[in-house]
């Protein structure tokens, strides 16, 4: 069942809506969906005013040496300044939403998703055994390699560049996001929005606090968002999310 309501009430002096989710758990489609209905945006490779939190430029404007040479301590510590230089700098429109797959957890007593900063999140979850097989796919491995790393608490992914996400667990991961109090987390089930995205997305925008809706901004969002405008764009554009070691 969809859920918004876990947690703490929104806090309106707390800037960031997280969206969160463990890889290939739907996360690029609902930030496509947002970028366009929020901000108007049509380009699969700058879905502006969702963007993702691992930004080199920020990172590295930060970090006294190249963030391939830094330990994982210190570039825990980078991020949590680049989340504030990016709002400094990117905050120009409410409500601000960072992507991430991030697990909320703490690592060396730094956590990764800082509340203070946190207004809430969305939670992308989907069936692990359909995670499974995309992950294996976008990482260029085994399924059976997939599945034991999807079940270790050390699993972690590197950006080429050495920014990471830290994911724990797909068990913990999900526990990480919806069993913490700090502040409000709203569940958004796959298979629910596959079965009907224009009824889970509107609950997206009521939960983000919009409560009037604006159809013809509403039905373009759900036809750029679309699988088939996806796939086109992708096919005409490339991904730069996509992984070099994806088979597809």
């Amino acid at each position: 069942m969809t859920r918004f309501d876990r947690g703490q009430p929104i806090t309106d002096d707390r800037p960031i809506w997280w969206l969160a989710s463990y890889p290939k758990s739907g996360n690029t489609w609902v930030r496509a969906f947002l970028s366009s209905y929020l901000h108007g945006a049509e380009d699969l490779n700058n879905l502006h005013g969702v963007t993702g939190d691992n930004q080199p430029y920020f990172h590295q404007a930060l970090a006294h040496r190249p963030l391939k040479e830094l330990g994982t301590w210190d570039l825990v510590v980078v991020h949590n300044l680049a989340l504030l230089h990016m709002l400094s700098v990117l905050r120009m429109q409410e409500p601000y939403l960072l992507k991430t797959h991030n697990a909320n957890l703490s690592f060396g007593g730094t956590s990764l998703i800082p509340w203070p900063i946190t207004k809430g999140a969305i939670y992308v979850a989907r069936d692990p055994r359909d995670v499974a097989v995309s992950y294996s796919d976008h990482f260029g491995s085994s399924l059976d390699d997939a599945i034991t790393s999807m079940g270790k608490k050390q699993n972690r992914i590197t950006q080429d560049n050495g920014l990471f996400h830290i994911l724990s667990s797909w068990s913990e991961h999900i526990k990480s996001w919806m069993e913490q109090k700090t502040f409000r987390t709203g569940l958004l089930r796959y298979e629910d929005l596959l079965a009907n995205p224009a009824e889970k997305f509107a609950g997206i925008l009521k939960y983000l606090g919009i409560e009037e809706i604006d159809s013809s901004r509403f039905e373009r969002a759900l036809e750029f968002s679309s699988f088939d405008s996806l796939r086109k764009l992708e096919e005409q554009h490339g991904f730069q999310e996509i992984s070099s070691k994806s088979g597809g």
